[in-house]
């Protein structure tokens, strides 16, 4: 019984950990929910000659970061005869190139729905990168191909929306039966204290 008691007590520990845990905001300019950007305001990010079209929008993060993070554009591909979907994206920080990922596709709007987009977003995840606060970094949006066309949406501001934000929690933590069972060592590298001491008074006497 005692036994029991314990494991409940590890399972109640590991959903309080999971559940206070959430995705850190690190930077956005998006307006409310539902007012994200402006359906109708948009840059073009496209293929041209004799010079592309790309789309710029500078930011700072609120602290120091070192890990994945998550980027959230509210950039579309204009779906039309003979249109491509891919561009890159660049970061910098005004010295030199701090991260550069190319071909992302987003989703599709036609003529008549590029009027009123909002207010999704497309996420582009970003691993271990490394972020200071107070640095002005800038985020280029360019075309893939010649024949790249991309829309991303403006704010309120006239400025192309960002969301940056820290990885979600795993959904792992929330799947109880897993938390009954002794972890392999490397799991054991990613609870924390509390956790662990729970764990370690529930299955130590065995």
């Amino acid at each position: 019984m005692t036994l029991k008691y314990n494991k409940f007590f590890v399972v109640v520990a590991f959903l309080f950990l999971a559940s206070s845990a959430s995705a850190d905001t690190l930077y956005s300019n998006l307006g409310p929910q539902g007012a994200l950007y402006q359906p109708d305001t948009y840059g073009l990010v496209a293929g041209s000659i004799p010079e592309d079209f790309i789309v710029s929008t500078s930011f700072s993060v609120s602290h120091n970061t070192n890990g994945d993070l998550d980027f959230f554009l509210p950039i579309f591909f204009f779906s039309a005869a003979s249109n491509y979907p891919g561009f890159d994206l660049t970061l910098t920080d005004g010295k030199a190139v701090v991260w550069h990922g190319e071909l992302f596709f987003p989703p599709a709007v036609t003529f008549e729905t590029r009027l009123n987009a909002c207010c999704g977003l497309f996420e582009v995840q970003v691993n271990d990168i490394k972020l200071k606060k107070k640095v002005a970094y800038t985020l280029t949006a360019s075309p893939s191909s010649f024949n790249s066309t991309d829309f991303w949406y403006l704010n309120a501001q006239a400025e192309p929306g960002l969301l940056i934000q820290t990885p979600e929690p795993s959904t792992l933590l929330l799947q109880p039966e897993l938390l009954i069972q002794t972890p392999e060592p490397s799991t054991l590298l990613l609870l924390s204290p509390l956790a662990f001491a729970f764990f370690r008074r529930a299955f130590g006497s065995r």
